[in-house]
């Protein structure tokens, strides 16, 4: 038996004269706690942490995950591994199915800032079966794990200015590469959009003038592909470069509790506001947790001040009304229709130059109730069958295949792709 099996075995049977093995993946957390405080008598006072309720706790993870550094620093800080009976273990899963691997560890680490300051924290095999989800720390004051999770992101997070990160509840951060995309919209809608998005940040002293919270929400509604998740694109590269100390996070896990939701919208300052995106809200409605804590935080005692909400949703009937019709939730909601036939006309000008155009004129009305999504494959299949036919020559009877192939396509109304993600967070893209 291990010393962590022994360690867990004492703590479930103190005061217990017959001592049965236990069988469980791990601890609990007030068993961990028990087992800590029996470990470092002379640290007593600890409690339980939760890093994915901060956007830095993936950083957490990275550091503490390095198989061969026993200790190091963290800008003005020092770390370091230090012993316990409770074994150090790393844990790497390498599942081809998903797409990123998780590195995890077991053990405790000592974090000491120049003069008295320093905290305990422990990584442990929760009785969840799951590491890195949850921690225990010892701690004089809990704001000393912020200032060293601020620290540790401006150490370890890309310095690269080319992208845009966004934090995410779940999973990896997601770079967004900061070079915009042409946006094909009824100028009025854009120009809406825009307008009132950046105002959010440019005219701060409105609020204060109305009294008013600082806070807003926009929501974009329409079906798959009419260019919703275009313009949240367009417009975080838009913010972001002209305000480069907005934060932008996102809601990527539907069971969120609200609790953590909370804490995230908490983060807005009105000095330094936070954009938060929930795309596929229909899909997150269907979650009574997620969605109660929505209406809890949207409506509760809080004001949440700097917060600027950016969500869609493809099927807005199964959104709850609740969400939808009341201002102070959700302020202005934008429909995006498929494009009209002089819109498909200027997207495909754009993107068949060699084409003639009265053949383009033509293509813009057999396309008639195509969204985005269709014509950027119709440009991707023409693509293919220019290259693979044509030497790469594109021409208005290779588009014509290409069209040919896709139109019965739409009228069956069905997908052919071999793979389609469950739940595709289309901001991701490039």
């Amino acid at each position: 038996m291990s010393h962590c099996e022994f360690a867990l075995q004492d703590i479930l049977t103190d005061g217990v004269e017959s001592r049965l093995p236990v069988l469980r993946r791990g601890m609990t957390s007030l068993e961990a706690i028990s087992f800590l405080r029996r470990e470092f008598p002379a640290h007593q006072d600890w409690f339980c942490w939760n890093p994915i309720r901060n956007y830095y706790g993936h950083y957490l993870t990275d550091l503490i995950t390095q198989v061969d550094q026993r200790e190091g620093t963290v800008g003005n800080w020092s770390w370091r591994r230090i012993p316990s009976s409770y074994p150090e273990v790393f844990y790497w899963t390498n599942d081809p199915k998903k797409k990123y691997h998780a590195l995890n560890w077991t053990g405790v680490i000592e974090v000491q800032w120049p003069g008295n300051e320093s905290f305990r924290l422990f990584s442990f095999l929760c009785s969840t079966g799951t590491v890195g989800q949850l921690y225990c720390v010892c701690a004089a004051q809990q704001d000393i794990l912020h200032r060293f999770g601020l620290a540790l992101e401006q150490q370890r997070r890309p310095q690269a200015e080319e992208h845009i990160w966004i934090h995410t509840t779940s999973g990896p951060d997601i770079k967004l590469n900061p070079r915009d995309e042409q946006i094909y919209l009824p100028g009025t809608l854009q120009q809406d959009i825009e307008a009132q998005c950046l105002s959010f940040f440019e005219d701060r002293q409105i609020y204060d003038q109305l009294g008013v919270p600082y806070k807003r929400g926009f929501l974009f509604v329409g079906q798959p592909g009419t260019g919703k998740t275009m313009m949240i694109r367009h417009l975080l590269r838009k913010i972001r470069a002209q305000h480069k100390d907005v934060r932008i996070h996102a809601l990527t896990n539907a069971s969120i509790d609200p609790d953590t939701l909370g804490e995230i919208m908490s983060w807005g300052r009105a000095e330094n506001p936070i954009i938060l995106i929930i795309e596929e809200l229909d899909y997150f409605s269907q979650s009574s947790q997620t969605r109660q804590g929505l209406l809890t935080q949207l409506d509760g005692l809080e004001a949440h001040e700097g917060l600027i909400l950016l969500a869609t949703s493809n099927n807005p009937g199964e959104v709850d009304p609740a969400l939808l019709h009341r201002p102070s939730r959700f302020d202005r909601v934008w429909h995006f229709e498929p494009p009209e036939s002089d819109l498909r006309r200027h997207y495909l000008c754009d993107k068949f130059p060699e084409c003639s155009a009265s053949f383009l004129a033509d293509l813009s009305l057999w396309t008639d109730g195509w969204t985005f999504a269709y014509m950027k494959e119709l440009r991707m299949t023409a693509g293919i069958i220019a290259i693979r036919d044509h030497n790469g020559k594109m021409t208005s009877a290779t588009v014509h295949r290409a069209y040919d192939l896709l139109a019965a396509q739409y009228s069956s109304g069905r997908k052919h792709h071999c793979f389609m993600p469950p739940r595709p967070l289309g901001f991701q893209a490039q």
